[in-house]
């Protein structure tokens, strides 16, 4: 067993780096956004999609509209997102 103290780290190399971007792939292509929009609510608001019926898969999955508010968006998070259009 390894023991250490938390005393023994150097300190000084350490920072905290602000994400001001989150880096996407939205229906296939890459797309930088505000870090402060990084719920799928606020996704939704930035493309103004809010306002309508929209299916949304984030990584694979597709993420019930009850979610949308509190799920994280992360770098690198592939997000689908579908609206239907009416017409014919």
């Amino acid at each position: 067993m390894v023991s250490f103290s938390i005393e023994s780290f150097d300190t000084d190399h350490f920072f905290l780096v602000e994400v001001i971007e989150l880096d996407l792939i939205i229906n296939g292509e890459k797309i930088r956004i505000p870090a402060d929009e990084s719920t799928v609510t606020e996704l939704l608001q930035h493309f103004n999609l809010h306002h309508k019926v929209v299916i949304v898969e984030l990584n694979d999955e597709i993420l019930a509209k009850e979610n949308q508010s509190e799920t994280r968006l992360s770098n690198g998070d592939k997000v689908e997102i579908v609206h239907f259009v009416g017409g014919g």
